[in-house]
This record gives structure tokens, C-alpha cells and sequence, in this order.
């Protein structure tokens, strides 16, 4: 597999463009076998990527095997492809057969509980952090239910990553069945709408799984996603 123009074709198009509303830059490369460029065609690639990692372009690397084990040719492939994705490597570079990609990569892009999403979606303010964290990870149903990017299932008494997230469209994201999304206009994501706060006294505030009471304006507001 030779990708030292490919790579170069695409640093020239990022330089030359502005990225959208403060979005990612992303690359994924796709190789069954090993990188072969050699002589001129290596420094062309090591330029690029040097050019690419100025730019700040998330570059992620797959390895398409064949076979549900792994070959020597699987292996030589992935020593070849890892030093061209970003740091951490581990993070930036998945082993899989041709079936497993769009389920194990690309579906979960926008998906900050995904395998890349949460390299790609952006940590903008201190009131989103909790969407970048997996799911998964939390025990608790208050804080699951705090964080934007995430719902609690009692049947499963387990937190599930929210429909919402998934939706990278502005369009589609508003048009959600259940309406229980709302567009971000500032970061460009689709988030669950925050749990509403009506309560006006501090017992029943507290007693809230979704809410907690501010001393200092004396009202009652959303769990934040750090709490």
C-alpha cells in the first residue's frame, strides 16, 4: 500500500481550507497490508504528516483483515500504519474485519462514548464535560442523568449512551421521535434536553435525582455533569 500522495493530497486541501463552525479535522486511512513507500515517496509521507499534525488533523488508522484471527500480514501492517496516526497510538488505531468497521468506527464518530468520538467532539466548557465521559462508567443514576450525553435505564439499572448524540445533523437532531433533543448551536452537537428544575424550595430540590439547590441564588437548578 503506497499513501505518501494520498497524504500529501490531503494536507494541501486542509491547508488550503478553514475548518467549519470550530469542527475536527479528520483522517482515517484504511490498509490491508503493509505502508511500502519508500525513498522519495517516504519523505513525502513524513512531510505530510508533519504538515498534518501542524494543522491539528485527528489522524486514525484501520487495518482491514480478512480473517477473524489475525496474520502476520495483519501484524505487519499495523507495525507499518501506527506511527502515522496521532498520539496516543492505542486510541487512533483499530484492527478489523471489513464487517466490523462501520459498527466499531465510523457510526460512533459524533459519539463521544464511541471508540473515536470522544477524541473527535470537543470539550468546550466545564458544563459539557460530562458528555465526554462513557456511559458506561457511571454507577450512579444522578449522575448519569446529569450528563447530557447519556440516559439511565431502570430496567437495565445501567447508563446507556443517549439517542441524541448520535445525530451529527442539525436537521435530524430536531427531528427526533421522542423530542427530547436540542441542537447546540455553539458546538455544533446534538445533546438530550437538560431535566427541568421547577421546584422552588430546597427539600423538594434536593429530593430531585436530576437537581440540586444553589445556596447563593437560592434556586433550584440542573445537576452540573461534574457534581
Amino acid at each position: 500500500t503506497d499513501i505518501a500522495k494520498g497524504l500529501k493530497r490531503v494536507a494541501t486541501i486542509f491547508t488550503s481550507s478553514s475548518p467549519v463552525d470550530g469542527r475536527q479535522r479528520v483522517l482515517i486511512i484504511f490498509t490491508d497490508g503493509m505502508i511500502q513507500d519508500a525513498g522519495t515517496d517516504k519523505d513525502i509521507m513524513v512531510q505530510a504528516k508533519q504538515e498534518l499534525d501542524g494543522l491539528s488533523v485527528q489522524t486514525f488508522g484501520i487495518v482491514v483483515r480478512r480473517f477473524s484471527q489475525h496474520t502476520q500480514t495483519d501484524v505487519d501492517a499495523e507495525a507499518t500504519l501506527k506511527p502515522i496516526v496521532s498520539l496516543p497510538q492505542t486510541e487512533h488505531f483499530l484492527n478489523l474485519q471489513i464487517d466490523e468497521i462501520p459498527d466499531k468506527a465510523l457510526n460512533g464518530l459524533c459519539d463521544p462514548n464511541g471508540p473515536w468520538g470522544h477524541l473527535i467532539v470537543p470539550v468546550q466548557t466545564p458544563a459539557q464535560a460530562g458528555v465526554h465521559h462513557p456511559c458506561q462508567n457511571y454507577i450512579a443514576k444522578t449522575t448519569c442523568a446529569a450528563d447530557t450525553g447519556c440516559t439511565w435505564s431502570d430496567a437495565l439499572t445501567a447508563c446507556l449512551k443517549n439517542v441524541c448524540v448520535g445525530h451529527c445533523d442539525k436537521a435530524v437532531c430536531e427531528k427526533e421521535a421522542s423530542t427530547e433533543c436540542v441542537w447546540d448551536t455553539t458546538l455544533q452537537e446534538c445533546f438530550k434536553k437538560p431535566p427541568g428544575c421547577p421546584h422552588t424550595d430546597e427539600m423538594n430540590c434536593d429530593n430531585d435525582a436530576n437537581c440540586m439547590w444553589n445556596a447563593n441564588t437560592l434556586q433550584c437548578v440542573p445537576l452540573p455533569c461534574n457534581y
